[in-house]
């Protein structure tokens, strides 16, 4: 099994520095820094629409009307486990 060391890593870093330049490096860590930031918003944003989802349905599959009354009408509501 072979180890890189930090020598191999710094030759591998000089290459990518020679074979693309530093100007397409700095867009590209740009471009992948934004994207990662935009994915992490999209992350926030689902796990906070689930969570909004999941408490609706607990309150709609919890709280029922009596009868067939619409609940406008102040109706009572009943708590069901």
């Amino acid at each position: 099994m072979m180890v890189i060391g930090i020598e191999w890593i710094i030759i591998i870093v000089v290459f990518v520095v020679v074979f693309f330049g530093v100007k397409k490096i700095s867009q590209f860590a740009r471009s992948s820094g934004k994207a990662f930031m935009e994915f992490q918003k999209s992350k926030i944003d689902t796990n906070t629409e689930l969570e909004r989802l999941k408490d609706q349905a607990k309150v709609s599959y919890r709280y029922r009307k009596i009868g067939n009354h619409s609940l406008h009408n102040g109706d009572r509501l009943q708590y069901r486990k």
